[in-house]
């Protein structure tokens, strides 16, 4: 939010219950941003496929799916640089230090370029594609049952 007014793009947090709604309006203003609740999920992938990019600025995640979600549906990626999205995204995400708004605020300038946009949708593309499919999981159910093992 404290890069809200330096973006050429509009922030929309879609999903956000009602109440953190409120909560974020109330820490930072009503800077210029679109809040949507709750979404069929049916319509998200027009949402997503519409967006400029998807920004997941998150200090912890359990999996992380919308990043890939986006990925598989050819929008570029901006990520927490935490170990999980460094695991499931791995290269081909531009990321930015959950406490360094200016490392957001080069990610989104870099995406303003179209030669590193598009460079971004055909890694992401590349990157989701081995996730389509029930064999691509098999490698993360391996290393499940390893554990449990």
């Amino acid at each position: 939010m404290q890069i809200a007014d330096q973006l050429d793009h509009r922030l929309v947090f879609a999903g956000v219950p009602a109440q953190f709604c409120e909560f974020w309006k109330d820490a930072y203003g009503n800077p210029t941003a679109n809040w949507i609740g709750y979404i069929d999920d049916d319509e998200l992938p027009i949402i997503v496929r519409n967006a400029f990019c998807l920004a997941q600025p998150s200090t912890e995640e359990g999996y992380g799916y919308p990043p890939l979600e986006a990925m598989a549906c050819q929008v570029p990626v901006v990520v927490s640089d935490i170990p999980i999205f460094i695991e499931t995204t791995g290269p081909e995400t531009l990321k930015g230090h959950i406490s360094n708004p200016a490392s957001w605020l080069n990610a989104f300038q870099q995406l303003e370029d179209p030669r590193i946009y598009q460079a971004q949708v055909e890694k992401g593309t590349v990157w989701a594609e081995k996730f389509k499919a029930p064999q691509g999981w098999q490698p993360h159910i391996r290393d499940i049952l390893e554990l449990i093992n």
